[in-house]
């Protein structure tokens, strides 16, 4: 069952009649035509990035339990000419554009291009958290002041940073003039929440969803991809799950926060030019999850909270996230007894892949046994190893 706020939330997905948001390419334009001297293209794009996180409008929609949304309205397609600057202008005939509420945003008919598949490494930032990751990149640029990349790199973790603080100045703001003490005291913990991991790492499964979800927009943002896919997600947020449950956290509150996080996977609509649009039936993101497989000593890495991820999955039935569900010898029936049950909701999730081919595979190709008993399926059917190519 989904809660009355999940219910909502999920209604609201759908309120709006499709639009395309401009705001990303004009913060990005500003930004380019202030750099236009600067040799490397890789601090262009970092100072871009940043530019966007800086600026963007942002907002907290009603009930929200997470913040975070590539654009303002639910639903709308981020424009980025990066991908293919010429096709809106080839197919400006069959878009229909209405005089726009705004600037930032207009009617969309059809919808960019792009094909990449990243799979961050997720584990690594939820473990140690933004400000050790600016410091490690801090020593690589100091050991390494010829390469533009640790940079550009520390460009953008420090402009993150402030993009996640300006969601908890806005919760806190909203706060002051909320009416509704229950809805105070929610947008007061997301402003701590906010406050603590623009720096800190998570220890709670709220704290740890909230940076997830943070680092999930910003990639999209950074990176128009068809794909930012969460990888492994019922192995890194495991930890966080077991803390909360110690701790005597509500199941049904981790639940809630899990259909939340779905919801929000929903939120992110790209803008395909019309081949793209017709070849994946509407170019839906393909923010694949991967539960299950093997463990880095190969034994079965199937735990409670997969089974709880299948649970809301079924429980949400919305389109994203994907699913991949990775099987072996070593997978309990249990869990292939949940997984048919999703395969019988006939919505064509999960992809099931076999440990037994694709290890030996990887192997083969000279991947290291732990790395290839590590991969992912990243957006449709690709198969990946967090961070690497």
């Amino acid at each position: 069952m989904i809660s009355q706020r999940v219910q909502q939330l999920k209604d609201g997905l759908f309120l709006n009649t499709g639009e395309i948001s401009l705001e990303r390419v004009r913060l990005y334009a500003k930004s380019r035509q202030r750099t236009v001297s600067d040799r490397s293209i890789i601090m262009r794009r970092a100072k871009a990035i940043a530019n966007f996180l800086l600026q963007v409008e942002i907002s907290i929609r009603p009930g929200e339990l997470l913040a975070g949304s590539p654009t303002v309205k639910p639903r709308s397609g981020m424009f980025s000419p990066e991908t293919d600057p010429y096709w809106a202008a080839d197919e400006l005939n069959t878009l229909k554009v209405k005089k726009a509420r705004n600037i930032n945003t207009f009617k969309l008919h059809q919808s960019a291009e792009g094909q990449e598949h990243i799979i961050m490494n997720y584990q690594q930032v939820l473990a140690h958290g933004l400000d050790a990751l600016l410091l490690e990149y801090k020593l690589q640029h100091q050991n390494n002041p010829q390469n533009p990349f640790f940079y550009a790199v520390l460009f953008v973790l420090a402009a993150t940073a402030c993009h996640i603080q300006r969601y908890a100045e806005l919760a806190e703001q909203m706060a002051a003039s909320e009416q509704d003490s229950l809805r105070r005291n929610e947008l007061m913990e997301m402003a701590r929440i906010s406050r603590k991991i623009a720096h800190d790492k998570p220890e709670t499964f709220y704290e740890a969803c909230q940076l997830f979800w943070f680092l999930n927009i910003i990639a999209q943002c950074e990176s128009p991809a068809t794909s930012v896919s969460p990888g492994r997600f019922d192995q890194y947020m495991y930890p966080f799950y077991v803390n909360d449950i110690v701790k005597g956290v509500p199941v049904e509150s981790i639940k809630e926060l899990l259909h939340c996080l779905w919801i929000k996977m929903n939120d992110v609509v790209l803008s395909p030019g019309e081949d793209s649009t017709k070849s994946f039936a509407g170019f839906p993101a393909g923010n694949t999850i991967t539960l299950g497989g093997l463990d880095h000593h190969g034994r079965s890495a199937v735990n409670e909270f997969s089974y709880l991820i299948l649970d809301t999955y079924r429980e949400i039935q919305l389109p994203q996230p994907h699913l991949g569900i990775r099987i072996n010898e070593l997978t309990p029936q249990a869990f292939l007894g949940k997984t048919a049950e999703i395969v019988r909701l006939g919505i064509g999730i999960p992809r099931i892949v076999n440990d037994r081919a694709i290890i030996p595979g990887l192997l083969l190709q000279g991947v290291p046994l732990k790395e290839a008993r590590d991969y992912a399926v990243a957006g449709c059917t690709r198969l990946s190893i967090s961070c690497k190519a």
